[in-house]
Order: C-alpha cells, then sequence, then structure tokens
C-alpha cells in the first residue's frame, strides 16, 4: 500500500544517506593518509574506529526506546496475568481507540496502545510472550506465514503454537472477520478500554504428538492455515515419521525456561514426538539425556525431537549462528595486523635521497 510504498522510500533515502557519508569518510581518510604520510598503525586505527563507529550509528538506530511513562498506566489484564504462573503468549491485532494519547508524539502513542492490548513489547516484565521476534531480522518461516495469514487474521491460526489469550474490543464491529465470534470464553474485561481478554483454543507449550505425519515445508504451510487443524491430535512434521505409531501414554513437564535455554523432562511409554512450542530457527540445538539429537520442523514454525521409550531429559540452547566463527576470523585478523605493524615498525628506513 501507499504507507509501505512510503516507508520503502524513507528507509532506502536514509541508507543512501548513511552510505554516502561513510564513502566520504572513507575518501577523506585516504586523502589525509596520502597528503601526511600517515603511519600504517594510524591508518589501520582510524579505519577500526570508523567500522565501530558505522556499526554503532547503525545499531542505535535500529531501535527506539520508549519512556517508560509512556506505555502506562499498564493494561489491568497485564496486572492480572503477572499473577498466574507460566507464560501466557496473547495476541492482539486490534488497534484500540480512545487512548486519551492526542497529545503524544506518534511513537508514544504506540506504546500507550502496545501497553493496553499486551504486546509483548511493552509487557515483558509482566511475563507475556508470543511469536513477536526480539532480533533485527525476522524469521523467514513467521514472516511467510504472516504474509499469507495477514495479520487481522491470525487468531484462529496462531493457537497451534501455544497462544492462548487473545485481547479483543468488546463491540467486535465484525467477529467472523477474525473466526473468533462470540460467545467468548472471556478472562477479564477492561471496562475503560472497552476489550476483553478472551481465551482461545490452543495446544500446550509442550506436549508429545498423537498423530504425527510426514509432509514437506509446503504441506506443513497449507496444514497451519487451516483453522481447524489446532483443535485435531495431528501434527505436521517436516521430517521421516515410523510407520505403524501408535499415540504415546506420557508427560512433558517444562523444568527451565530462560532466553537461551530451555528443559524439559517427559515420559513416554513408546516412541514419540516431542512438540516444543517455540520458534524453529538456526542457532538451536537440542539434547536428550545428554546426547545431541535433530530437531525438526514440527507444524511449519515450532520444533520437533523424537524420543525412545522412558523417561528423558531434554535441552534447547541457542547460540547465534556463525558467532564463534566470527569471533575467530576477527581475533585471526587483530593478530595479523598486530604482527604486520610490528614488521613495517622494524622496517629499516630507505637512505635519505642524495
Amino acid at each position: 500500500g501507499g504507507s509501505g510504498a512510503a516507508g520503502l522510500a524513507r528507509h532506502t533515502a536514509g541508507g543512501l544517506l548513511h552510505t554516502g557519508a561513510v564513502l566520504a569518510t572513507l575518501a577523506l581518510l585516504g586523502a589525509l593518509s596520502r597528503r601526511a604520510a600517515l603511519a600504517p598503525t594510524v591508518r589501520a586505527a582510524a579505519l577500526v574506529t570508523l567500522v565501530a563507529v558505522d556499526l554503532a550509528a547503525a545499531s542505535s538506530s535500529a531501535y527506539v526506546l520508549t519512556p517508560g511513562a509512556a506505555a502506562h498506566p499498564p493494561s489491568p489484564f497485564a496486572e492480572r496475568l503477572r499473577a498466574e504462573p507460566g507464560l501466557h503468549r496473547v495476541v492482539s491485532p486490534f488497534d484500540i481507540p480512545g487512548l486519551g494519547a492526542e497529545a503524544l508524539r506518534p511513537f508514544e502513542r504506540e506504546a500507550r496502545g502496545g501497553a493496553a492490548t499486551l504486546h509483548s513489547g511493552w509487557n515483558v516484565d509482566h511475563r507475556i510472550g508470543n511469536f513477536e521476534p526480539y532480533t533485527g531480522m525476522i524469521p523467514a518461516r513467521l514472516m511467510r506465514f504472516r504474509l499469507r495469514t495477514g495479520w487481522m487474521h491470525q487468531h484462529p491460526q496462531v493457537g497451534m503454537w501455544g497462544v492462548d489469550l487473545a485481547v479483543v474490543p468488546a463491540d467486535d464491529p465484525d467477529p467472523g472477520r477474525m473466526n473468533l465470534g462470540p460467545p467468548h470464553d472471556v478472562v477479564a474485561r477492561d471496562e475503560e478500554q472497552r476489550q476483553l481478554l478472551v481465551r482461545i483454543p490452543h495446544r500446550p507449550r509442550a506436549y508429545l504428538a498423537a498423530e504425527p505425519f510426514a509432509v514437506d515445508r509446503r504441506g506443513a504451510m497449507e496444514f497451519v492455515l487451516d483453522p481447524a487443524s489446532v483443535t485435531t491430535e495431528r501434527t505436521a512434521l517436516e521430517g521421516p515419521v515410523p510407520a505403524g505409531l501408535s499415540p504415546p501414554a506420557g508427560e512433558v513437564e517444562l523444568r527451565r525456561d530462560d532466553r537461551e535455554r530451555v528443559e524439559l523432562g517427559a515420559t513416554t511409554d513408546r516412541r514419540a514426538l516431542l512438540v516444543l512450542n517455540d520458534m524453529y530457527a538456526s542457532g538451536w540445538t537440542a539434547e536428550v539425556d545428554g546426547a545431541p539429537a535433530s530437531i525438526w520442523p514440527a507444524n511449519y514454525l515450532a520444533r520437533g525431537v523424537w524420543l525412545e521409550p522412558g523417561r528423558h531429559r531434554v535441552v534447547f540452547t541457542y547460540r547465534t549462528p556463525g558467532l564463534a566463527v566470527g569471533v575467530a576470523i576477527g581475533c585471526a585478523l587483530a593478530l595479523a595486523l598486530g604482527l604486520w605493524a610490528l614488521a613495517e615498525r622494524r622496517r629499516p628506513e630507505p637512505p635519505a635521497p642524495l
């Protein structure tokens, strides 16, 4: 739409300006190096400083730190959920009018609305989470899913991945659009903002799949796009599924839930697929009883690990992809630069011309 084109033009202009400033600085640095005959170590230090400043500028401009006062008063829903055990996942695609924020700047109005509708970005301390990523890059699978559904049509599907609550207007103008028509299973009400916190059909955070079936990526997408799939016993797995499986008897316990480490305890009476309803993304690895285990895409966005009969300890750990290699390369380059600078310093000066 027009706003998307305008946003693209604005970001393109900003990127070109930023690139032009960096190139101009590099050209100035090169000219000074030639005229002033700067030592190699000075030139290298100036270049490293420029790169560091460029990265810092790009990183700081990628995030907007909202004043805390703009996200207050907190939603009564958030206070209610904060007192309950566990991590609730909430979807809230509606814009809430009449927040009394006419005098606020646009990003402050966004913060006020985010607090009122339980967007996790403004409710981290209330233990509210969902699939909104806290990284600079949105996982490709999530982006494909959002492109297929549209932001205003996710209620029927997101219950597949453990999203259990939704914030909806009390006077819903078009409940059929969300496949969330009344009667709502109302958990709480916000009379001031005329909102309802309602429970939606959902699967657990972690469970043993009763009916896993093998499918390719396209088939998995079509499965999760069907709102009826949420309430079935079926689980789409992008990997091999042994023939003759029957529903397992057992349980799954969430023992540790950190940003980069999730630990589960699981018991099953037969071979079973353990599904963790957290984002499938590169960087995550799994261990079952201390041994490495393969992670398979389950229901398109979640993670699946196969278990043998018995009791198991399953640990998911996140490490930034390529971080170790990048650090090693950076250290090697720094060492090479230091050795080269040392060699240049010890090189004898050329004889002065007669």
